[in-house]
């Protein structure tokens, strides 16, 4: 996670990204498990402005299933 610059917390995850690559990486706190996932240029852009509106007073389970539905998808992610 060097190369990794920490964004938001939402609900109970921490969400990480690297622009070099357009990776995301989704890390569940206490449990400090974590799903790494490449995205598409544009897509990478639409997650990070979909980060950026989000608002803290919304209902953060509708914004988990939105981003998880469209970007945080197992198309998406880095099997290791």
């Amino acid at each position: 996670m060097n190369n990794y610059e920490f964004i938001t917390v939402i609900s109970n995850y921490k969400f990480y990204t690297d622009a070099n690559t357009r990776q995301v990486i989704q890390q569940q706190f206490p449990s400090k498990r974590q799903r790494e996932y490449r995205l598409s240029s544009s897509d990478f852009i639409e997650f990070l402005n979909y980060l950026s509106l989000y608002n803290y007073h919304t209902n953060s389970k509708k914004i988990l299933t939105l981003l998880s539905k469209k970007y945080l998808n197992i198309g998406n992610q880095i099997i290791k």
